[in-house]
């Protein structure tokens, strides 16, 4: 009996961490998108939380020695890096823009107009302004 739900606790672990770790994902896109989010979030919040993911992950590997351990910290410690170094970059981008007040209309990188911006981008070229 223990062996098996020892079993189940194992294959829902893995599971989850990748389903925890996917969930990183939609707040990459939204700080990648939009530099004035990267403004609004609390920085400080991801800092602690990018310390805390690099604690456990260096614990995993020190201490712990636990493969599937080792490689949930190692995740999350990245997904955190990530989260962190996108908000601070827009943050940069923004400030770099002057996009302060406002939400870009563009998303970095790509000079593609951002969807979800309520500004519209200014006409390029020969395009005509709208009446």
């Amino acid at each position: 009996m223990s062996f098996e739900f020892v079993h189940v606790l194992v294959i829902a672990y893995a599971v989850m961490g990748g389903v925890a770790l996917v969930g990183y994902l939609p707040q990459m896109m939204a700080f990648w998108r939009n530099p004035m989010l990267c403004q609004e979030a609390p920085l400080m919040t991801w800092v602690m939380w990018t310390l805390q993911t690099i604690v456990f992950n260096l614990y995993a590997l020190f201490v712990n020695k636990d493969v599937m351990y080792i490689a949930t910290t190692t995740a999350f410690m990245l997904a955190t890096i990530a989260c962190t170094g996108l908000q601070i970059y827009g943050r940069w981008y923004a400030k770099k823009h002057d996009l302060h007040g406002r939400r870009a209309t563009v998303i970095p990188f790509t000079g593609a107009p951002d969807p979800g911006s309520p500004l519209k981008p200014k006409p390029v070229g020969g395009e005509k302004k709208a009446a």
